[in-house]
């Protein structure tokens, strides 16, 4: 169930529980997968006997976000309720912090800033979560006080930017940079936010850094400087920073660069999790770097070449590629061809893919027998062709 939730089935995941289980039985998983098809009635009820029964806090949070997307006025009072008696009973653990964290958000999103605030603060007295304290950045921001947020900003970025390699979060630094930014960016021009950027992060030389100073002077225009901190990104990192270095290439339509710096990568790259990451952002990315000819050939080869090493998202990111190569293959008229990639791709694809089905290979594979005067059987004949890289 977790995984049909997760790969955006939560439909089928809550019919599979009532198949198995009957809709009167509860879990939190069948919870969520209701509130995920947006059956929030549904998700109040089950999570609702649920916590009447086995009385699991967890239960009572699921009852309240639902509740929440139906009727938020009536859920902030409840939210009040369930909090008021928690601190009767003092206790404070990790399901009472989501609810209060969920109550801030809804608080929030009522306009609600100065009480956000005040729960906000309760929870920053025990817990210095910096996802926490980018919200409190922002309602501090919302409610006029400019200097308390910026200070606030720069003081996440430190904590996070600085942190040793072996620590440091990726994600979290990189929400933390694009948060400020937004944030400058409601009180300063492009060019000076560039300008802050650029002063605040160079003294930390990582990639996530280094990018994030070249696109705030991508976003200003600025095309000479951008160019210099994307490339300064890929010396610290080749393989994040490479691949944010070639998506600033093909954005510039500089397509032979792009495809020097994406083969160097994908020659280099010795760990399957860091090609995964690599092939899923020339695939997946917005720039369409697949469609270089030269990039598609290469990722497809250095995928095929550790195929049976590959997760399950390495598997739908090789499927996605081989859907590539035979819708180009269809429009080339090299139909034997359209037919291999797709036989291939029907092979590869996971069981429950996220961005693609196996209809897409069916459409096309009916194309190409529509279209074809005459052909031959390809799965006896036809070899990979690849110039396999081993890992």
């Amino acid at each position: 169930m977790q995984t049909l939730t997760a790969v955006g089935e939560p439909e089928e995941a809550a019919a599979l529980h009532a198949q198995n289980f009957g809709e009167d039985e509860f879990s939190p998983e069948y919870v969520e997968a209701l509130f995920a098809a947006k059956e929030y009635q549904k998700a109040m009820t089950a999570a609702l006997r649920g916590w009447n029964i086995v009385r699991d806090i967890v239960y009572l949070r699921l009852d309240l976000e639902a509740l929440a997307a139906l009727d938020p006025e009536a859920a902030e009072s409840a939210y009040r309720s369930a909090l008021d008696s928690f601190e009767e009973e003092q206790l404070d653990d990790d399901e009472v912090a989501k609810i209060r964290f969920s109550f801030v958000l809804l608080e929030k999103l009522l306009g609600y800033c100065d009480a956000a605030r005040y729960e906000l603060s309760l929870l920053l007295q025990n817990r210095s979560d910096p996802v926490y304290w980018l919200l409190e950045a922002e309602l501090v921001f919302r409610t006029g006080n400019r200097d308390e947020a910026n200070i606030i900003y720069r003081q996440l970025i430190a904590e996070e930017c600085g942190k040793d390699a072996e620590f440091a979060d990726r994600t979290m630094q990189e929400l933390v940079i694009t948060r400020f930014k937004a944030f400058l960016d409601s009180v300063r021009s492009k060019e000076e936010v560039a300008g802050v950027i650029s002063v605040l992060l160079s003294s930390y030389p990582t990639d996530v850094c280094l990018t994030q100073i070249g696109a705030a002077y991508e976003e200003a225009h600025a095309c000479m400087q951008a160019r210099d901190w994307y490339y300064r990104a890929y010396r610290a990192d080749y393989i994040h920073g490479g691949i944010a270095y070639a998506a600033f290439l093909k954005r510039l339509d500089q397509d032979r660069e792009c495809e020097t710096v994406i083969r160097y990568i994908l020659t280099n790259i010795t760990r399957v999790a860091d090609l995964e990451f690599a092939a899923g952002e020339v695939l997946g990315g917005k720039e369409a770097m697949y469609r270089i000819q030269k990039v598609m050939e290469v990722v497809l080869a250095r995928l095929i070449s550790v195929l049976e090493k590959l997760s399950s998202n390495g598997r739908e990111m090789l499927a996605v590629g081989l859907l590539y190569a035979a819708g180009d293959a269809l429009e080339r008229q090299d139909y034997e061809e359209c037919k291999w990639h797709c036989l291939f791709g029907l092979d590869v694809i996971p069981c429950y893919p996220v961005t693609i089905k196996v209809e897409d290979f069916m459409q096309l594979l009916a194309q190409t027998k529509d279209r074809a005067l005459a052909e031959r059987p390809v799965l006896l004949e036809k070899t990979s062709g690849w110039n396999l890289m081993p890992m």
